[in-house]
């Protein structure tokens, strides 16, 4: 046992420790996958859906093209990074903003006013109502912010930037936000790169295993379950409340 774990190690990390002459292009692809998790994790746009990306890094690390324990590390450490940043600007600027909305300085400087603006526009959107709704209905029935934080994570990753707010503006603490969020990346990273580390174990070029059809309707099956899953959640729409 102890052997057959040492030479797949090896195998997984080759790219990391032996393949020094593809090594930029493996670094690049490290910091493109890392850059739009983080990114993903903050709630900006990004132009690919995350779970489809891991899962073809995985398939690549399956080849041998990236290492697998470093690729789960840097995407996992983007996600936790996007996320911190999403819980200080609502530690900062959504309680600041909540506490001077109801009655607005006519003194206020223009830049001010347009972030007033944007935060509102912000607070409108779907997503973050819902997610405003399901979590404090959650906490009214006795569940916690850990329990919370791990969920969108994983199976309801599209209240994930919106929670990372919430956990800011509720002032949980940090630390304890930062233990939970790294569980739930840890194992929603780790999951979609092990889904596509064993369909990449299975052999055959990976470029032909990603234009696979069974491969392609089951990685769009995966993505779309944890929408599905949000999509059904319809909370009745509540106020935020920062206690």
């Amino acid at each position: 046992m102890g052997i057959a774990n040492t030479q797949w190690a090896e195998y997984a990390c080759q790219p990391c420790f032996v393949k020094m002459k593809g090594l930029d292009t493996a670094m690049d692809r490290y910091l493109a996958i890392t850059a739009l998790i983080l990114l993903g994790a903050f709630g900006f746009p990004v132009p690919v859906p995350l779970a489809g990306l891991l899962a073809a890094a995985g398939v690549f690390a399956a080849h041998g093209e990236l290492c697998v324990s470093l690729l789960i590390i840097l995407a996992a450490s983007g996600a936790i990074f996007g996320d911190t940043l999403g819980y200080a600007a609502g530690r900062l600027g959504m309680r600041l903003y909540l506490r001077h909305s109801v009655a607005p300085t006519t003194r206020a400087s223009q830049p001010v006013r347009r972030l007033q603006t944007l935060t509102a526009k912000i607070l409108a959107l779907k997503i973050v109502t819902r997610s405003v709704g399901w979590s404090t209905e959650r906490l009214a029935h006795g569940g916690s912010m850990a329990t919370l934080i791990v969920l969108s994570r994983t199976v309801l990753g599209a209240f994930g930037p919106a929670i990372n707010i919430l956990s800011g503006a509720r002032r949980y603490p940090v630390g304890r936000f930062l233990l939970y969020d790294a569980v739930g990346e840890f194992v929603w990273v780790g999951a979609y790169v092990g889904i596509g580390f064993a369909i990449g174990m299975r052999g055959g070029d990976a470029n032909d295993l990603l234009r696979n059809p069974v491969v392609i309707v089951f990685a769009i099956a995966l993505m779309i379950l944890p929408m599905a899953i949000t999509a059904r959640i319809k909370p009745a729409p509540q106020a935020l409340r920062l206690s």
